[in-house]
């Protein structure tokens, strides 16, 4: 997206031609994230269509929505500590070197995952209509040949880091 090219082709620029120093980095994101949220902010009332009423919040809404909200935020944040357990106790626990391997490993496995995120999306249309219709046998099929793709493609890619890592 244009929002990503900015963040992190900017961030390559300012590293490489301004400063390159974390606070830059940082201070570069900082701008973007608040140039991106006032672009969409724009956006999206530019898009609205004009309303009989003005908007107003409702404290009603909020206490009617309250157990799910509730229930997200919990969600939310087991999930933060879940999916950062590791870093904290190791960061504590292991050389700095070694953690920064470790670290870089967990970005590129990451990586691997936006390499099926193109079979899954194709194929989830299909697979939730042929759900909802109840015809099982070729939710089966269609379900098996996107898991086989998948495996293709994440093994394949997965025994490249494996044979060319040092």
């Amino acid at each position: 997206s244009v929002t990503m090219t900015f963040r992190w082709g900017g961030a390559a620029f300012v590293l490489a031609f301004v400063s390159s120093t974390v606070t830059a980095f940082f201070v570069w994101q900082a701008c973007i994230s608040l140039a991106t949220v006032l672009w969409l902010w724009g956006a999206t009332y530019k898009n609205l269509p004009e309303g009989e009423h003005s908007a107003q919040a409702s404290i009603d809404v909020i206490k009617n929505a309250r157990k799910f909200a509730g229930g997200m935020f919990l969600i939310s944040i087991t999930v933060l500590i879940l999916t950062n357990l590791d870093k904290i106790i190791l960061s504590t626990s292991v050389p700095l070197s070694d953690y920064g391997y470790y670290t870089l490993t967990v970005t590129a496995v990451g990586g691997l995952t936006y390499l099926s995120s193109p079979i899954i999306q194709a194929m989830l249309p299909k697979l939730a209509e042929l759900h909802e219709n109840g015809n099982s046998d070729q939710f089966s099929d269609i379900y098996h040949t996107a898991a086989q793709m998948v495996s293709i493609v994440l093994g394949s890619a997965s025994w490249l880091v494996i044979f060319f890592s040092d």
